[in-house]
């Protein structure tokens, strides 16, 4: 439906351009009924996939109050998903675009439709909170007994109204169902509020049980009636947050001095960081995840704590501790794209514009420990994970200016990129070259010459052996040339294959003959040599 509704807004979009006389233009009053045809159908679409809740035809939109609820969320979801998108169509055709066409301008403010569809999307959302209401209640009651009935009379109020079906002219019938189903509801919500007060002092000094216990019923701690019965414990619970946002913000200023300024220590260590990121990233990312949980805090107490008199105080500090990592994180970017400028800098210096710190054969073998090393920079490696990482980061900053990764930086990641699946495969050779010897069984060696000598013939290609104090012969493979990378891998990672593929050949062969050997190790060769021929001669 969600392609229907682009295409439908495509159409649109035609038919006020096309290309005709004056007054064979698409009249705007057609245009307003087209664009509320298109509501209808929406409305239309949620009836009909209201029919398949419960497998009837009959009272189709009475099915919404007794059908699984997972299913009913699923569909009024997707309802208001759709209105939204809608919506944000005709605003976009008749606030924006249309009213700009010389030839064709929309004439006046945007169309009615949109408010027509947001009045039906708000209907829907409706119809959700009560079912989503019936059922959080139901859940928390102490007695689950005659859920049938309690439904039926729950739901009462609106067996006369067709709750999928939007219609103005029915709203103050609707209003009054609704005002009605609350009022149903009170003796339901003096039971939770038991239940619920239970829970809420069960999570006492644990403030992420406490925020999820929020998330988890934060509908229900909305309603006045229970927002009432629980005004201490909610007092108690807010208290509790705002004490832990207080120890949040203690401990980042801790850590903060504890970090101290990386700029130093990375200029005296040539950049080399480890495996994973690098020491700005690694700050950047606690602390952007620092900024979203305390942000993810304050949304969430504002919906459910909003009549609190503290509630002021505690937006206040998570808007601190939020501003604190905010800019702690910019920082930090900053000095990561200094530090990774400077060392493209110095590389480009040094080697002739060449940024990407790979340079001479792919692999050699070390002479004194004999172990084949790859000569793939670990630089690139944690270049490459600190662009992804920040990539990602700076795509979910609604603010965001400009992209953390700086064009030349992301450049040479995505150079480097294309190097890294070679560095990748060379290393799981050269690990399965440097301990094949301990996984080869000796008395098999002789069979895998022939293997053994191919696998390391391909390692071993023309120089690869040679010194660094020698020159590079010009048919070693060296990271200068992509193509000839590529085929050389792939030779590599074959002669690799067969060799492990024969080596687990001879493995299992092996181990057959010892369970074979121990199987004939309790037969009497003497008293029963034809089970010894029959065990050896059936293969």
């Amino acid at each position: 439906m969600a392609d229907l509704l682009d295409d439908a807004s495509n159409v649109a979009d035609d038919l006020w351009r096309l290309d005709l006389a004056r007054d064979q233009l698409y009249p705007q009053k057609r245009m307003e009924h087209l664009l509320g045809l298109v509501t209808n159908a929406i409305n239309a679409f949620v009836l009909a996939k209201a029919k398949s809740l419960t497998g009837t035809e009959k009272g189709s939109d009475g099915n919404v109050w007794q059908a699984q609820f997972h299913a009913v969320h699923h569909l009024l979801q997707q309802g208001v998903t759709l209105c939204e998108k809608w919506r944000n169509s005709i605003e976009s055709l008749t606030g924006t675009l249309w009213p700009a066409q010389s030839e064709h301008p929309w004439d006046g403010s945007v169309s009615s439709q949109a408010q027509r569809v947001q009045l039906l999307s708000t209907w829907l959302e409706q119809v959700l909170r009560v079912r989503t209401t019936y059922e959080k209640l139901s859940v928390l009651l102490p007695s689950r007994g005659g859920e049938n009935e309690l439904a039926e009379s729950c739901f009462r109020p609106f067996e006369r109204l067709r709750p999928l079906y939007y219609n103005a002219y029915t709203e103050p019938a609707w209003q009054r169902a609704l005002s009605e189903f609350d009022r149903s509801l009170a003796p339901m919500e003096t039971q939770v509020a038991v239940a619920l007060r239970e829970r809420l002092r069960a999570v006492t000094s644990k403030p992420s049980a406490a925020a999820r216990l929020l998330q988890r019923y934060h509908h229900l701690l909305q309603r006045p009636t229970l927002a009432q019965d629980l005004a201490g414990e909610r007092d108690a619970l807010l208290a509790q947050l705002l004490a832990h946002v207080d120890q949040l913000d203690s401990d980042f200023e801790t850590r903060k001095q504890n970090l101290g300024s990386s700029i130093g220590a990375r200029d005296k260590s040539g950049m080399h960081v480890g495996k994973t990121l690098s020491s700005d990233v690694n700050v950047i990312v606690w602390a952007h995840a620092l900024g979203r949980r305390v942000a993810d805090m304050q949304r969430l107490v504002r919906g459910v704590l909003t009549d609190l008199p503290a509630l002021p105080r505690l937006s206040q500090q998570c808007d601190k501790v939020a501003a604190k990592a905010s800019g702690l994180v910019l920082d930090r970017v900053r000095d990561w794209q200094e530090s990774m400028l400077r060392a493209l800098d110095d590389d480009d210096n040094n080697n002739g514009s060449q940024s990407l710190r790979l340079r001479g054969r792919l692999m050699q073998i070390d002479k004194q420990s004999g172990d084949l090393v790859v000569n793939f920079s670990e630089f690139l490696v944690t270049l490459l994970r600190d662009v992804r990482q920040l990539t990602e980061l700076s795509s979910q900053q609604a603010a965001a200016s400009e992209t953390w990764v700086p064009t030349r930086v992301r450049q040479v990641a995505e150079e480097a990129e294309k190097y890294y699946r070679f560095g990748v495969t060379l290393q799981k050779v050269a690990n399965f070259y440097n301990s094949i010897e301990a996984q080869i069984i000796d008395e098999q060696k002789p069979m895998l010459l022939d293997s053994l000598l191919a696998f390391e013939d391909a390692v071993q290609r023309p120089g690869i052996a040679q010194s660094q104090n020698q020159k590079t012969k010009s048919n070693d493979v060296t990271w200068a040339n992509l193509d000839e990378c590529d085929e050389y891998v792939s030779q590599l990672q074959t002669a690799a294959d067969r060799l492990a593929a024969e080596n687990r050949r001879f493995k299992r062969a092996h181990e057959k003959l010892g369970e074979e050997l121990l199987g004939l190790m309790d037969v009497d060769l003497l008293r029963y040599p034809q089970k010894w021929k029959e065990r050896w001669g059936r293969d």
